[in-house]
């Protein structure tokens, strides 16, 4: 089973997992101590809710606000000054925040799936050089928020390191600006084009990218592929690698993509469409909240850890491993073996124990029937007293799922403790 594997591995390998993943690697602060009783956890809930949600509200403010940039132009203009000396604008810009302005030329994604967009840079008459913007997690589909040929201002980190392309990273929306709509093509009437006349539509077509209407008609993201049209009639197939942007939808229902046409298809009448993007409906809002706080660590039990993740992944993942928090550049022996700052534990019944070469993973027991395990490194004598089915206990660890997780895939927490009780 994918999700089990690393749990399979030594235990440095478990660490390295940690980082890998993006976790911090600041030590944490001391554990509760043994005289913390879940009742104190309880009658302290109303007196630090207040506290709390206004910790949470900074901090939802600290993640989503841009910092003062430390330059302020157009795309045109950066584009133009990178292509006439690209040595003296590395050094001027590397490490700052930059704020261009400027047209969206085109999106894309990067192999892991991360948003790309491209503005409008400068034009020499015979060519335009476009300035390439990964965007922040946050805006991770920038697709979703603006559309092509429409003015944005964007904010993002000039790279310190190498770059070949006037390029920022890190990059969030401070404004997009005028209502452009693109022309969105509906599925049927592509379809219905092509059957009239393929070879045509194909000319009109070939290397372009298009937004496609259409109803869900099939859902196949193992394979990486969905079907628009009715019952009756297929009117269009969508390929996409990054299936579980579409993991909320459901047969029935209207969506909007943007795609790039392809000519080389199964079926000559039928339209297809590859490394599409959904435009709508995205994700809805998850409901992330915890069980209650204990103290400053998100608690839950194995129901409601499931349903909150379950209700938006990328949006739990990114909450719960504080990904905005800043990551060291180089790590050393004692940061692999440090414990995660960004802990969650969860209260409930073990299900499993096993005991495997270089750990131990425990399994929670939940009525989802869905896989939540924590890992443990070297647990002590009295964990180890604990840690078997029917017990139930208190664990708290690091969140370590990739934000392209799924839906089903298996929660997982790493270098795990037990809370005495």
């Amino acid at each position: 089973m994918p999700a089990l594997l690393p749990l399979r591995l030594p235990g440095f390998a478990f660490s390295v997992l940690i980082v890998l993943a993006g976790c911090s690697s600041e030590k944490n602060a001391e554990p509760i101590s043994s005289e913390s009783k879940q009742d104190t956890v309880t009658s302290e809930a109303a007196g630090t809710e207040s506290k709390s949600a206004k910790v949470d509200e900074k901090t939802a403010t600290e993640e989503t606000a841009s910092p003062d940039p430390d330059f302020t132009l157009t795309a045109a203009a950066f584009s133009r000054e990178y292509q006439s000396d690209k040595a003296a604008t590395k050094k001027k810009y590397a490490g700052k925040q930059v704020r261009l302005t400027g047209k969206v030329h085109s999106f894309h994604r990067t192999f892991t799936g991360s948003g790309l967009m491209f503005l409008d840079g400068f034009s020499d008459g015979s060519s335009s050089k476009q300035v390439k913007l990964d965007m922040h997690e946050l805006d991770r589909n920038p697709w979703a928020n603006a559309t092509i040929g429409q003015e944005v201002t964007v904010q993002g980190l000039f790279p310190e390191g190498f770059s070949i392309v006037p390029e920022l990273d890190e990059c969030r929306f401070i404004e997009v600006t005028g209502d452009v709509k693109p022309d969105v093509i509906p599925a049927e009437q592509l379809a219905k084009a092509m059957s009239t006349d393929a070879q045509q539509t194909d000319e009109k077509f070939e290397g372009e990218s298009i937004y496609l209407s259409g109803t869900v008609k099939k859902l196949d993201l193992e394979n990486s592929r969905i079907e628009l049209g009715t019952d009756q009639k297929t009117s269009a197939v969508l390929w996409s690698e990054f299936t579980n942007d579409f993991a909320h939808l459901k047969p029935g229902q209207e969506i909007e993509v943007l795609g790039s046409y392809v000519t080389d298809r199964s079926d000559n009448q039928i339209p297809e469409l590859n490394e599409i993007m959904l435009v709508k409906p995205q994700w809805p809002d998850g409901d992330l909240e915890p069980t209650k706080m204990y103290g400053n660590v998100p608690h839950f039990t194995p129901d409601r850890l499931v349903e909150a993740y379950r209700s938006n992944p990328r949006q739990f993942i990114y909450r719960y491993r504080n990904l905005a928090k800043p990551r060291k550049k180089k790590l050393t022996l004692s940061d692999l073996y440090s414990e995660p700052k960004n802990e969650l534990q969860i209260e409930g019944v073990i299900e499993k124990a096993v005991k495997e070469e270089g750990g131990w993973s425990v399994y929670f027991k939940n009525s989802h029937n869905h896989e939540i395990i924590c890992g443990f490194l070297l647990p002590t004598r009295q964990e180890v007293e604990v840690l078997k089915p029917g017990s139930k206990v208190i664990i708290r660890g690091g969140l370590t799922q990739l934000l392209d997780s799924s839906p089903d895939e298996a929660i997982v927490l790493m270098v795990c403790k037990v809370i005495p009780q």
